[in-house]
């Protein structure tokens, strides 16, 4: 059985034999996938396809040349000849009608795009492919490459001057920009000293020319300081996802979409398959996936927007399409909407009548006239909460797969983020997170302090409930 492996040279050369010299049989680009099926300390046998006429050939490259993902066979879903050969779209018969609000469009897109995959993956993890697509489109950064075709990045400047030792501090500082008191805020780069200073966070060609000229200080450093793909899961997480190296794991994100999907399971998976995030989306409870996933500052509410992508995509599915699961318990909190039909929210412990209102965008006294409540402050566990139709849907919220966090020593030592919710002000937001809005507003690229809507995600530098 092959691995899959991806070139991380700048070339590599492919000879007829385990030896340099004399003419190669191909000489592959960085970035491109091949299939290994032996492997030696020194080099590695690929099956090279057909080309030119002439059929499919054994060859031997150099082993530092390309990486092979899991090597040590401990399983990650990204390994899986299965998975990899899935077809990454959704079959026609399973594709989703997009109508309905914001939300289910936005699932709509996800799963006819990467439907196939999702399947696979929900048949060997357990899970409903209804979960699947939920976590991909609350937990993802909602696109793998940028109009380039080059895999979506953000370089971290404080993340990467940590890889760096003070010997190249000054160099780091001749490049690399890092203004006020928190670190994770005010990044710029430039070229050289004769250049400007850039800021470039929300550019991707301007992110892929900060992370070259990182790259040409110290290229591994540089890698475990970037943030890759659809799950956007740190460089330095690399090994979560069966990678040996940051530049592996960036070449193989950069080579198929496949994996970048699959890195996202692999990290809800965590090290050996088995992780809590993973036992909670297998049995339904959202809230307590989201507390691993997310922190248990926000738990709730990404919890609750997962429900919602879970019931959306149960009423969105085709009658008897593609084998899905049925709706599971962890549904009950909802009546499914239809034409004619009101929503409904069954109370879960914890809840307050003010919280509901804001997972669905409307106002309390909405809630206490349309339900006859007398006392908005009294209502109880197993209620159930009629929900009025609300104002259109902002676009679906879309936050790193992984926390924007480095941690060092047990600590989180980085940023975290914010969903905003109805009634926030970034000034209340900045103040909770004991900061200025004016720092809130540079470090998101804000231009009228005044004007944020709910579902917008602010990166803040403390956990803000």
């Amino acid at each position: 059985m092959s691995q899959s492996g991806v070139v991380i040279a700048a070339v590599a050369e492919v000879f007829p034999q385990p030896l340099r010299g004399g003419q190669p049989l191909s000489t592959l680009p960085a970035g491109c996938l091949v299939a290994v099926t032996e492997r030696a300390p020194k080099w590695l046998t690929l099956r090279l396809p057909a080309e030119g006429g002439v059929g499919p050939q054994t060859g031997f490259v150099e082993a530092s040349c390309v990486e092979v993902v899991d090597p040590d066979g401990r399983g990650y879903l990204a390994a899986r000849r299965a998975l990899l050969e899935a077809d990454v779209e959704a079959p026609s018969k399973e594709r989703l009608a997009s109508g309905g609000g914001a939300l289910e469009a936005g699932l709509a897109r996800a799963w006819n795009l990467y439907g196939g995959v999702l399947s696979a993956v929900s048949r060997e993890l357990g899970i409903d492919p209804a979960y699947a697509v939920a976590v991909l489109c609350v937990e993802s950064g909602g696109q793998g490459f940028g109009a380039d075709g080059r895999v979506i990045i953000r370089f971290e400047n404080h993340i990467f001057r940590r890889y760096l030792d003070a010997a190249r501090a000054a160099e780091f500082d001749r490049h690399f920009r890092i203004t006020g008191d928190q670190s994770w805020l005010g990044h710029a780069f430039r070229e050289s000293p004769s250049h400007a200073w850039t800021a470039f966070h929300g550019s991707q060609p301007l992110e892929w020319a900060a992370f070259e000229v990182a790259s040409r200080l110290d290229a591994d450093a540089a890698a475990r300081s970037i943030s890759m793909g659809l799950p956007q899961v740190m460089g330095f997480n690399h090994a979560l996802l069966g990678y040996p190296s940051p530049r592996g794991m960036l070449a193989f994100m950069g080579a198929d979409v496949r994996f970048q999907l699959l890195g996202l399971f692999d990290f809800v998976a965590g090290a050996d398959g088995r992780g809590p995030a993973l036992a909670a989306l297998r049995r339904g409870d959202f809230d307590a996936f989201a507390t691993l996933y997310n922190g248990p500052g926000q738990a709730r509410y990404y919890g609750d927007l997962i429900h919602r992508h879970v019931q959306a995509f149960h009423r969105l599915k085709p009658a008897g399409g593609g084998g899905t699961a049925s709706t599971s318990a962890s549904d009950a909190g909802a009546t499914p909407a239809s034409s004619g039909a009101r929503r409904t929210y069954e109370v879960r412990p914890g809840d307050t009548l003010s919280a509901i209102a804001g997972r669905f965008g409307v106002t309390v006294a909405d809630l206490v006239t349309g339900n006859g409540i007398a006392n908005p402050d009294r209502i109880h566990v197993g209620q159930v909460i009629a929900i009025p139709e609300a104002a259109p849907a902002p676009p679906p919220v879309v936050v790193p797969s992984a926390p924007p966090e480095d941690v060092a020593g047990g600590e989180v030592v980085d940023g975290h983020v914010y969903v905003v919710r109805p009634g926030d002000t970034l000034g209340a937001i900045a103040k909770r997170a004991g900061t200025t809005a004016a720092a809130l507003a540079q470090a998101n690229a804000i231009v009228n302090s005044d004007l944020i809507y709910p579902g917008q995600v602010i990166r803040t530098p403390a956990s803000v409930a």
